[in-house]
Parts: structure tokens; sequence; C-alpha cells
């Protein structure tokens, strides 16, 4: 028997991200069907192209990720699969970003419809300049065809002086929250704020968006940092000191459903 969803597992992050999602599928693919990227470089290529035409020139020339959470959530899964066929298993290493993206639809459909003419309307559209770049490398046959790259080291708490290091412990002992002061721990050890701020209790709840963001084990003490496809890597994973492990153990225990461990 299949595992029912859990909605109360949702974070806010959770809730931005799928509706991102939805409000490309319901404006851009309404019906559900997603054209096929022949049929979109024909259309291109013969010059007559409208706004939707652009929108999904940038999809499959920049490609975009699918969140594993939209595979899961009910009203999304279905139309996931058919999504991450034609734009996420080829794609750039800085594919779109559904967040990012879907604004950016949205605020130009306040001005223009996706029927219009592109060459007409261009100018009144907010991200018309990446739109112009996609158009161009579908002229010219440019789509990608995988991922590259290799992870990059975050900084090591190591290249710091003995004296700088001691100024920021006694720093740090005095925060009086304890969530604060393991996050600012945290960071020192390499890892991106933002991934800090965002860190979950296990690797599913971790994984389940876009950007898939690192997670604390108190069996092992250890954050464990995701593989990325895109820039923005996450650094291997480190076993925390035991001053820092204990807060975050703590943390931990106190973390609700959505597993989020430094809520806003």
């Amino acid at each position: 028997m299949a595992k029912e969803f859990d909605i109360g597992t949702l974070s806010s992050v959770d809730k931005d991200e799928i509706k991102a999602f939805q409000n490309i599928r319901d404006t851009l693919f309404p019906d559900g069907n997603i054209p096929t990227r022949d049929e979109v470089e024909a259309k291109i290529n013969s010059g007559k192209y409208n706004v939707r035409d652009a929108y999904l020139a940038k999809m499959y020339t920049q490609g975009m990720d699918t969140a594993p959470l939209v595979e899961e959530f009910p009203d999304t899964k279905e139309f996931a699969k058919k999504f991450k066929k034609a734009f996420s298993s080829k794609r750039l290493e800085a594919a779109a970003q559904p967040k990012g993206f879907s604004n950016n639809l949205l605020k130009s459909l306040e001005k223009v419809s996706l029927e219009d003419s592109f060459d007409e309307v261009s100018q009144l559209l907010k991200d018309r300049g990446p739109l112009n770049t996609a158009i161009s490398k579908v002229k010219k046959g440019k789509f990608p065809t995988g991922i590259k790259g290799t992870q990059k080291l975050g900084k090591e708490l190591g290249k710091y002086t003995p004296e700088l290091i001691q100024a920021m412990a006694r720093g740090i002992s005095q925060i009086p929250d304890d969530k604060v002061r393991a996050a600012v721990v945290t960071q020192l050890f390499g890892a991106r704020q933002v991934d800090i701020l965002e860190m979950r209790t296990t690797k599913e709840l971790a994984e389940r968006g876009v950007q898939k963001r690192p997670y604390f084990s108190p069996e092992t003490g250890e954050q464990v940092n995701p593989e990325r496809g895109s820039r923005k890597k996450a650094g291997p994973s480190k076993v925390m000191p035991p001053v820092t492990a204990e807060l975050l153990k703590k943390i931990h225990s106190q973390t609700g459903i959505t597993g989020e461990m430094f809520p806003d």
C-alpha cells in the first residue's frame, strides 16, 4: 500500500515550492500537455512565435529542476512525471529555478498575454533579456545535454589564526539563544547561511525541494550535505565538534514535524 502524503510535514518553503510549480503548470500547460522540444524549435524558427513559445524556449535551453516534493504531492505528482522528463533530464548546471521562473512569468503576464506576439511585446517583459538569449539558442540549435561539475570544498576553520578563533569563541559563547549560537558555529565550518537556516532533521525532508539542503544526524553528530547539480555546492559532509554537535542534537530533538531546525 502506497504511503499517504502527510500535508502536515510541509514547511512554508515547501508550500512556496509547490505553489511555484502549480503556477507554471496552470499558466503554461493548462491542458496538461507539454509541447515537445521539436515543436517549440519549429515555432521559433518559423519566426511566428508568441510569449508562451519564448518561455518554453527558455525552459528547453536552460532546463529546470523538478523537486522530489512535487513528484510526491497529490495535486502535482502526475504532471511532475512529464515535466521532469521534458525539462530536468537534460539541463544546464545553472538550471532555471521554479520559484524565480514563476515569479517572472506571473509578473510579465500582468502586462501581456501568452498569445501575444513576442516581438511586439518583448519590451514589456520583466525577463526579456534571458528570453531573447533562449530564442537565440533555439535558432542555433543549442540545447543542454547534461550536467558537469564537481563539488567545491567550503572554508575550513583551520584557516583562521588561533587568536581569531579564540576571539570568535568568546563572542559566540555569549550568544544566549541555542539556535542562533549553533547556526553561527555551523557557518564557521564552511556551510552557506541559507543551507544552515534551512537544515532539516532527516534526509527525506532535506531533499524534497528543488534545492536540496543539509540535514543533521544526531546518531553520528554529522551535518550531511547533499550532492547538487547546480553551481551552489554544499561541500563535503562534516562531523561537527562535540559542543556544536550537542547543541544541534538538542535542537534536533525539539524540532517539529516539518523538520525545520532553524524556522523563521
